[in-house]
């Protein structure tokens, strides 16, 4: 039917019916049904040009696995999701079929001697794409293939266990789509239908538009690639591929309005109407019948069509098509008047005809115009018209002068034509009346066979339309009485349509029993496989739209010849040779035994699911029984979210050409435009920011798309809720012109009045906001960009049907125990981890989760290689320059060159199949703006040049010195130049073949091409980061358990990726983690970003997406992945590329790793300078061996951090894997109790001599190491090596059972911090100077803290006193058990500067609050062995668990501020140094959260 030519010309007549689907626009789906063999087609042979393209079957398979799961997961499916491939189709298709195949081995033959003329050898055995059809050995593996993809999928994704699956293989005759109609006409005849079903077709064939309309289904979307028009693209990858959602409940309202005048008649109906339109498409022609003479698709022949129905339906008496079944009697009237247009446009044609032939001289040459009438035809502006003057002239051989007046002429002239049609095409010397209906009845025959098949499945399996031509309109008459009849017949059995259809050249695929058949010449069916054949345009302009002329298979003869053969066939071929079942797939807990594997996809083993068959005839639908008709109870006044609708405002319309631009050029033929109507005061700016002003209404008309309105403005004024301002008015003009642009070019709609327009954020989804008592509310959310809309196009309350189902209440629902999360909050931030217990929010507000945490490479090499590469590209002139050769030269030399061998000749004699060699370097693509990573790049309108692309220019200048020559010559700036002009004197001696084959050996010529403004990593920066990435797997991983609020908490598929995206755009070296499920990498898959590709389209159809961008990350992942590619030659298996929407940025050094540690350094430094008195306990450093800690000073290192993670990419040892219990807070607010004396927890030790410092009232910190990061810390973690409880009581001075630690007033020696330090416990990680907004925000300490300098800690989230040395008591010291006296002495105290306010160099930060950690219990215990050069290592201690219940814990300080450190004692209680457990004062007890108090958001 014209593909694509239908998809376009529909398209752009009715410019708001399709759209390109982006994820947060896609609606809601019950049934997705794939039309399977275009996704073979396409992962199969994407670039049959090229004879050097190969891929090997298993990348086929698995670029068909991931096609369809990129479909699966676009659309995502509620209930159903169908996957049809082609089987035996009826004999009516295969004639088509057998055209099609004849062709694609014919056009294969003549590239393949192209190649030769070139001097290019394949190196490779081709691949044949007739394989796909049913019978043959790639079609049977590729369905045992899918067979293990559906069960390994079900197994385990849970989108796919939500829904039935069937597939119907190759095996179960049918062509694809017509079976997925079979299973749709069942699911309607069921008494439990849902009428309001949405169903979403795939497919490249434009009969699905047609076959999805046949449904009367109101909620009905045909999904397909994006066309792009006018010029040849390469084909996309599967993951660069883009889809248009085309709306079918859309195109009913277009049709409607198409057929307006209409709506008078009483007995006028939408669904009957469609009905008939289904019929007005099958006379342009479609895959079982030509097209009606004179009525060509391209030109504008539907129109015709429906003018001439609207002429005649007053007549009818009502409809032609009634619900499939043709009726006679109103055909043959909307025949004859059909046929007077026929004959009018004959009587045009006939007379520009003559008009030209009188201004021709006998000589040839045209008198009036400078061209000869044989040129006419050649210019294809309008086929029919050249087919038809090229047909009567061999009428017009005499000099009789032929009046446009004389009426019998031209009727006889029409006769002749006529006459000379049916000699020519079909072959007939006698086209009697007898001839004539006999065409007529034949033809009528088919229109009914096809609507039988459209509305009621296959009437007769043996039935096909005899002739490649169809008659003329005027000579389909007298057939109202005709009775039509079909015998239903069998369908062919596989191999008996493999030889149906396929030529010779394709006799590999048939088994060897049948090949003599077709070869043979002695074979009695020789004669239906010719080796060379003839087709013919027959008005049409591409080639793959002629009629393929090859004789008809003769059905009989096949069998008989075949039958002889049969016996020959092995028991495998005689099983491939049969007709199979449909297999039905249902998700079950219980597993169903296992899943051989194919190729290198592993075997699945457990398998949950099962597999049911079942055969065509179980869902057939009796003939007698209508289903393909409108159902009563559909809701046809709810708005259903994404489906678009032109109910709600009162419109106007018109058809003219208003040259809408819907593709990539303007239409060339009318468009239907939209005039909606000026509504009451809606001119009025008050008026509408009365009743509009902060609701929720829809925008986009008829696409409508729910938004917020913020503002209100005209030309004077603007209207927010902050009240009324003035408005610029250039800015509203500047607003106005670009959504009368949009609207008038793009969607065909013109407002009449755009004095007041509406300003809106679009919705982008719904997020759960945690609330007090563990309830969970779902919030919706706005984009942060506005968009301006007319006033008068605004939509408000209507009913829209609901589509949260299912949705939670509580907290526990949300984060059930064991659910996958991500943490948002530092220092882990975007670690993966599990919920252990969502009930303890009832009890504190919190949760407790378990996380995994991963070290986080360094990149400052690679960086420093990327930048340095940076630098190495220069612009042409400069390249020029420095190579010595023009600036014209260089741009043609690096560019395609494309070169004719032999002589110069005029264009005019150049073939079209003419073979060319290209002998350009190729680093540029001008017309497609493409660059050649590495080599070039396009930066504001000018080329760039690396020294790679240089060094090559002036090797290929040092070869083929005659090619520059020429170049800088010649100011010839045609495309093709000759052999002759470059190489004059060696023409054929094969110097464009040496070029070729020296250009194919280079390097260049594999890299990536890829779109100008897209930012990739150089080879040797991504070598860097590969090497940093493996450094990471010597160093340890940890499990760390939290105590947080619910909103730090990230939920797969749920919780918004968007809602915590940075303030600042992801760059090249970022580590981000997929917290999306995305159809090809496992959800928590953490990597480094390699490359940033944007993507946009051009000309959206909705107004919020004009010039919006998506961008695309291809990431080096830290694992491989099953299907991932590689970068450069190098990572195989690593890369891949994801949508900005499935990525959650990792805001830890790896972002701002320099920028972190240079603020660090100076902020130690202003306090090493500054001579506030500190006091200071000793500090110490354990590491993994539990060895010596060396006191020297002059070891400090500062340790690495240790960030989140998912899945260890790497299986550590068994004594670096620890688990820890940590209390986490919340992360938003501020301390309130403005008495309470700031804290900061300085850096714990990563590696040994790392000191543990306390600080000593320590100035007002507000520190923001990322600007960008939404979310901050919640959790303040501590630990020693030995065990966390003598740990923290040796921080807070209170340790028992040892001597007292002396404090040491040496200073401290800040050393420059080295990474990465392997993390040798999780309290060094925590301890550390946290990452982005995760300090306290305090005022500066007051009294009675002021003027005693006296430490400070946080227990239970209050701020209180340590005691110093000299306050302490009696009690013995509990210290680390490895800390020698010697290290301990030569600790030196920490001090921290007043003169210098650290808050200029830190922002503030957003989500500190009292209370943000509360200590629970600690637990460690070491899992290294003791050194045996631990001189002071307690072995009993080293291995000991020890647990302190905080609860028990209290600090009392005292309230007097002399001045002296002494008046700060503390009271302590007594130590049982036998049970080991101690019981102090305190203050005041720890704040614990009340049930039902409100915590902050995450926003």
């Amino acid at each position: 039917m014209g593909v694509p030519k239908f998809f376009r010309y529909i398209s752009e007549r009715y410019p708001c019916l399709s759209e390109l689907a982006r994820e947060q626009c896609v609606p809601d789906f019950d049934n997705l049904y794939l039309d399977m063999n275009g996704i073979i087609h396409n992962c199969s042979h994407p670039d049959d040009t090229n004879i050097h393209f190969n891929i090997t079957e298993e990348e086929m398979f698995k670029d068909i696995f991931n096609y369809i799961d990129k479909l699966f997961f676009l659309i995502k499916p509620q209930k159903l999701f169908f996957m049809a491939i082609d089987g035996v189709a009826p004999r009516a298709k295969m004639n088509q079929q057998r055209s099609r195949r004849f062709r694609s081995a014919k056009e294969a033959e003549t590239l393949e001697k192209l190649a030769l003329s070139r001097g290019e050898v394949r190196e490779h055995e081709r691949f044949d794409s007739n394989c796909i059809t049913p019978g043959t050995e790639f079609m049977d593996r590729l369905h045992e293939a899918l067979r293990y993809f559906i069960k390994s999928k079900i197994s385990a994704d849970p989108l796919w266990q939500k829904c039935r699956v069937i597939l119907s293989g190759h095996n179960a005759p049918g062509e694809g789509e017509h079976k997925i109609m079979d299973y749709i006409r069942y699911l309607k005849s069921q008494n439990d239908f849902d009428p309001n079903t949405r169903h979403c077709l795939y497919g490249l064939d434009a009969d699905l538009i047609i076959l999805g309309l046949c449904t009367h289904e109101l909620h009905f979307v045909v999904l397909r690639e994006e066309v792009k028009f006018g010029k040849k693209n390469k084909k996309a990858s599967v993951e660069e591929t883009r889809f248009f959602l085309l709306h079918l409940g859309l195109l009913r309202e277009y049709l409607e309005l198409e057929f307006d005048e209409l709506k008078q008649y009483p007995d006028f109906d939408i669904a009957k109407l469609i009905d008939d339109w289904v019929l007005m498409g099958f006379l342009v022609g479609n895959d079982f019948i030509p097209h009606l003479p004179c009525l060509n698709i391209s030109s504008n022949a539907l129109p015709l069509l429906y003018n001439t129905y609207k002429k005649v339906y007053p007549s009818l008496g009502g409809n032609i098509n009634e619900n499939g079944k043709l009726n006679l009697e109103r055909l043959e009237k909307y025949f004859e008047v059909l046929a007077e247009v026929e004959f009018e446009n004959f009587q045009e044609n006939y007379a520009d005809l003559k008009y030209f032939e009188a201004k021709q001289s006998k000589n040839g040459i045209d008198e009036a115009f400078d061209f000869d009438v044989s040129e006419i035809n050649n210019e294809k502006v309008d086929d029919d018209l050249a087919a038809l003057i090229e047909s009567s002239k061999q009428f017009m051989d005499d000099d009789e002068d032929l009046s446009d007046e004389d009426g019998q002429h031209i009727n006889e002239e029409f006769e002749n034509y006529k006459r000379n049609y049916y000699m020519n095409k079909l072959n007939q010397e006698n086209s009697d009346s007898e001839y004539k209906k006999e065409q007529a009845i034949c033809y009528i025959t088919a229109l009914q066979w096809i609507l039988d098949y459209y509305y009621r499945g296959v009437r007769s399996w043996g039935w096909y339309y005899p002739h490649h031509y169809a008659p003329f309109i005027s000579d389909l008459k007298n057939f109202k009485d005709h009775v039509i009849k079909f015998d239903l017949g069998k369908p062919f059995l596989p191999f008996q349509q493999l030889l149906a259809v396929l030529p010779a050249a394709s006799k590999q695929l048939l088994p060897s029993a049948y090949r003599d058949l077709m070869t043979n010449p002695s074979s009695e069916l020789i004669e239906f496989y010719p080796e060379d054949f003839k087709t013919d345009l027959n008005g049409k302009i591409n080639e793959w739209e002629a009629v393929v002329l090859i004789p008809f298979i003769d059905e009989k003869r096949l069998l008989q010849a075949m039958e002889i053969c049969d016996q020959q066939l092995s028991a495998s071929e005689r099983k491939r040779n049969q007709h199979g079942p449909m297999l039905q797939y249902d998700y079950t807990p219980e597993s169903q035994g296992q899943c051989p594997g194919i190729y290198s996809l592993k075997p699945v083993y457990n398998v949950f699911c099962t597999e049911k068959p079942f055969w065509s005839r179980d869902i057939t639908v009796a003939t007698d029984k209508t289903v393909c008709v409108e159902l009563p109870n559909a809701a046809r006044h709810v708005f259903f979210p994404g489906f678009p609708t032109m109910k709600h405002l009162e419109y106007k319309f018109e058809i003219r050409g208003a040259r809408v631009k819907v593709f990539d050029y303007p239409s060339r033929n009318e468009n239907m435009i939209l005039q909606p109507q000026p509504r009451k005061n809606f001119d009025d700016i008050f008026t509408v920011a009365e009743q509009m002003l902060n609701q929720t209404v829809y925008i986009g008309w008829p696409h409508l798309v729910k938004s917020k309105v913020v503002g209100i403005s005209n030309r004077e004024k603007y209207i927010d809720v902050d009240g009324i301002k003035d408005m610029d008015p250039k800015r509203f003009d500047l607003h106005t012109k670009a959504v009368r642009e949009h609207l008038t070019t793009r969607m065909g709609i013109e407002y009449p009045d755009l004095s007041v327009l509406v300003h809106v954020r679009t919705y982008i989804g719904s997020s759960y906001i945690c609330g007090s008592q563990g309830k969970v509310t779902l919030n919706e959310m706005w984009s942060p960009t506005t968009t301006a809309y007319p006033a008068h196009g605004v939509v408000s309350q209507i009913a829209v049907q609901n589509t949260l189902s299912n949705q939670v209440k509580k907290i526990e629902q949300l984060f059930p125990e064991n659910s996958r999360i991500f943490f948002v909050g530092n220092p882990y931030y975007g670690s993966e981890g599990v919920v252990m217990n969502p009930l303890l929010v009832y009890e504190c507000g919190r949760l407790k989760v378990n996380i995994t945490v991963l070290p986080e490479p360094n990149f400052s090499e690679a960086k420093y290689m990327q930048s340095q590469l940076e630098k190495d590209y220069i612009n042409s002139y400069q390249a020029a320059s420095q190579i010595g050769i023009q600036i014209k030269c260089l741009a043609r030399l690096t560019g395609p060159v494309l070169v004719v061998k032999g002589a110069r000749r005029p264009k005019s004699d150049l073939p079209d199949n003419l073979a060319k060699i290209n002998i350009g370097l190729q680093f540029k693509y001008f017309k497609s703006q493409e660059e050649l990573v590495g080599y070039t790049r396009r930066m504001d309108n000018k080329w760039f040049m690396s020294s790679k692309a240089i060094k090559l220019i002036e090797d290929y200048i040092e070869r083929f010195p005659m090619v520059i020559e020429y170049l800088s010559s010649t100011s010839e700036r045609s495309e093709l130049l000759f052999e002759e002009d470059i190489f004059p004197k060696e023409v054929g001696s094969g110097k464009l073949e040496e070029i070729a084959a020296w250009l194919k050996e280079q390097p260049h010529m594999k890299a990536e091409k890829i779109a100008c403004g897209s930012k990739t990593m150089e080879k040797e920066a991504v070598e860097k980061v590969l090497e940093a990435i493996e450094e990471l797997k010597t160093l340890p991983v940890k499990t760390v358990k939290l105590q947080v609020k619910p909103h730090l908490l990230l939920k797969p598929d749920v919780s918004l990726p968007s809602h915590y995206k940075p303030k600042r755009s992801i760059q090249l070296f970022d580590r981000v983690v997929v917290v999306k499920t995305t159809y090809m990498v496992p959800l928590g898959a953490k990597g480094t970003v390699i490359g940033i590709y944007p993507v946009s389209d051009p000309n959206p159809v909705r107004l919020e997406c004009v010039k919006a961008v998506d961008n695309f990350y291809e990431v080096l992942f830290d694992k491989h992945l099953p299907n991932g590619h590689d970068v450069h030659g190098i990572a195989a298996q690593r890369v891949y590329k994801v949508p900005e929407s499935s990525v959650l940025l990792i805001f830890t050094q790896g972002n701002n790793n320099e920028q972190f540690y240079e603020a660090k350094l100076q902020l130690e430094e202003s306090r090493n300078n500054s001579s506030m008195k500190q006091g200071a306990i000793n500090q110490q450093s354990v590491n993994n061996s539990n060895t010596n800690v060396l006191a020297n000073q002059q070891d400090v290192k500062t340790p690495q951090v240790v960030q989140k993670g998912s899945n260890d990419f790497w299986m550590p040892s068994a004594n670096t894997k620890v688990k820890h219990t940590v209390g986490g807070g919340n992360g938003g607010g501020a301390v309130s109790n403005n008495n309470t004396a700031d804290f900061f927890m300085a850096n714990t030790p990563k590696s040994p001599n790392v000191p543990i410092r306390i600080l000593q009232n320590p100035p007002n910190l507000s520190m923001n190491f990322n600007a960008s990061g939404p979310t901050t810390s919640s959790a303040i973690v501590q630990d020693g090596q030995d065990d966390g409880t003598h740990a923290l009581k040796s921080l807070l001075g209170l340790a028992a059972g040892s001597q007292q630690t002396t404090a040491s007033s040496s200073p401290i020696a800040v050393c420059k911090p080295q990474l990465p330090q392997p993390p040798t416990s999780w309290r060094s990680d925590a301890q550390r100077l946290p990452a982005t907004n995760s300090f306290p925000r305090l005022p500066f300490p007051q009294a009675p803290f002021s003027t005693t300098n006296a430490p400070m800690a946080v227990i239970g989230g209050t701020v209180v006193p340590l005691p110093t040395p000299s306050q302490m008591a009696g009690p013995p010291q509990v210290g680390f058990p490895n800390l020698s006296p010697v290290a301990q002495q030569q600790q030196p105290p920490q001090v921290y500067p007043q003169s210098q306010n650290p808050a200029q160099m830190f922002a503030s930060n957003s989500l500190n609050q009292k209370g943000a950690f509360i200590p629970l219990q600690v637990a460690r215990k070491s899992t290294t062995p003791s050194s045996p050069n631990n001189l002071n290592t307690n072995t009993e201690t080293a291995d000991a668990v020890v647990t302190q219940n905080f609860s028990q814990l209290s600090v009392t300080a005292n309230n007097a501020c002399d001045g002296n450190t002494s008046n700060q004692a503390q009271t302590m209680g007594t130590v049982d140094t036998n049970e080991k457990k101690t019981t102090y004062a305190r203050k005041k007890p720890p704040r614990v959260p009340k049930i039902g108090a409100k915590f902050d958001y995450a926003y």
